[in-house]
């Protein structure tokens, strides 16, 4: 038996986290229909879809499983295209120090760019809500909390997921044009959301604004990356915008990319 491609292999990944998410999507959509409701078993497949208990743990197997399953399982995937930087390399003793300095020197710079673009986001969103104020369009965000713990949830999902979705672009066709080329997959799969479109009919202001702040986070995040191929930088970048700009809690997930 011959070993898979690992070239082939990651789209093979890729195209199943799409589908997995797609249908997740479409289930969610579905449940929620009229005619599913006023069956017997209707309600109780509501509450499933609104349960955290069960919604985040699959979000996470969705987000963190498949690529973790590609990359230790079946090698499939580049450490270094996702952007899994380590702290230092440690070799010969007496260089231990100059590493450990640049080590330092290069994180340093990245957390530099990161509260650079965190500051730029910040403001176009501060600017978006003082246009929405003025126009009486601006959703109440006192409904919600602001929690560390949840911010480091989707932090973590979001951008694991998104460094996959980069990942296969970024080893063919390199960072400057697979990064953004890495942001089709998230695209498509927001756009094929039929959940995602009944929320934008509805006119709610507060997921709306949701909406429009995930897609800055996903700029964000793509121009991070590019600056200092660095998985976690995104992650920080995503920690405290997420903190900052989304307070309201919710018990389901989101339906955005």
């Amino acid at each position: 038996m011959t070993a898979p491609d690992p070239a082939q292999a990651r789209w093979d990944w890729l195209l199943l986290a799409l589908m997995t998410a797609t249908l997740a999507s479409l289930a969610r959509w579905a449940i929620s229909s009229p005619a599913i409701a006023r069956t017997r078993v209707g309600p109780a497949l509501a509450a499933a879809t609104q349960s955290p208990w069960l919604v985040h743990p699959l979000r996470a197997l969705h987000a963190l499983g498949i690529p973790a399953a590609a990359l230790y399982w079946q090698h499939a995937l580049s450490a270094r295209a996702l952007g899994l930087k380590p702290l230092w390399k440690l070799t010969a003793a007496p260089a231990v120090e100059l590493q450990v300095e640049a080590a330092w020197s290069s994180w340093a710079r990245d957390i530099g760019q990161v509260a650079l673009f965190a500051a730029g986001i910040a403001a176009v969103v501060a600017m978006g809500d003082r246009a929405a104020r003025r126009v009486g369009k601006m959703p109440a965000l006192s409904s919600g909390t602001r929690s560390w713990l949840i911010a480091s949830r989707e932090s973590i999902i979001h951008q694991v997921r998104w460094a996959f979705y980069r990942e296969p672009f970024v080893f063919v066709w390199g960072p400057a044009i697979g990064s953004w080329l890495g942001t089709l997959p998230v695209i498509i799969e927001a756009l094929v959301s039929p959940v995602l479109w009944r929320s934008l009919r509805a006119d709610d202001a507060a997921h709306t604004r949701a909406i429009v702040v995930r897609a800055g986070l996903l700029l964000g995040s793509t121009l991070t990356y590019l600056a200092t191929q660095n998985l976690w930088m995104t992650i920080i970048l995503n920690l405290v915008l997420e903190w900052a700009l989304l307070p309201q809690t919710q018990a389901g997930p989101p339906t955005s990319a």
